[in-house]
């Protein structure tokens, strides 16, 4: 009968544990906390053009301020917001869905 100590030699020489990945460097880290980013500034400017949307909806043109169940983000792309006014979001909304 095998000794504790030769199993697990025996173990250990069969290669059979999993291997620990090894930590992320280089560009591979960069792009991983790039693609973070990009979300981040997506919804940072996003919600500054929320903020600024001037108002109205395709149920009611007198809404005031942007609601997420009767608006669509397409509102943002428009000049002229849906109660008329100028759209102060459209930059903002434009540049969220660049990122």
């Amino acid at each position: 009968m095998k000794a504790h100590g030769q199993w697990v030699a025996a173990y250990l020489d069969a290669g059979s544990l999993p291997r620990i990945p090894s930590p992320i460097t280089g560009p591979e880290r960069l792009l991983r906390f790039a693609n973070h980013g990009c979300v981040i500034l997506s919804t940072v400017l996003l919600a500054i053009a929320v903020s600024l949307y001037p108002g109205g909806s395709i149920a009611d043109a007198n809404r005031v301020g942007f609601t997420w169940p009767k608006n669509f983000v397409s509102s943002f792309f428009l000049e002229k917001a849906l109660n008329g006014a100028n759209d102060t979001g459209r930059p903002w909304g434009c540049w969220a869905c660049r990122w």
